[in-house]
């Protein structure tokens, strides 16, 4: 659930962050997102997962609409 946690915490971060134009941060928060994400698989069921990517990618396209991605 921590992993879980700091991965919707990272990625809202990185949406306000690029909408304040702040563009390094956000990376820095998209990048923290990604690793506790990869982390997670390692304790969900492959349908936890595959559900919590799901949600993830709603949120990636916010990012996409911002323009930032993560390198």
């Amino acid at each position: 659930d921590r992993l879980i946690s700091s991965t919707w915490d990272h990625f809202h971060a990185a949406i306000r962050e690029a909408r304040q134009g702040k563009i390094e941060t956000a990376k820095m928060h998209v990048d923290v997102a990604n690793y506790a994400m990869k982390e997670a698989v390692h304790f969900l069921s492959e349908e936890e997962y595959q559900n919590f990517y799901s949600d993830i990618e709603v949120e990636v396209e916010e990012l996409r609409k911002l323009n930032l991605q993560s390198e």
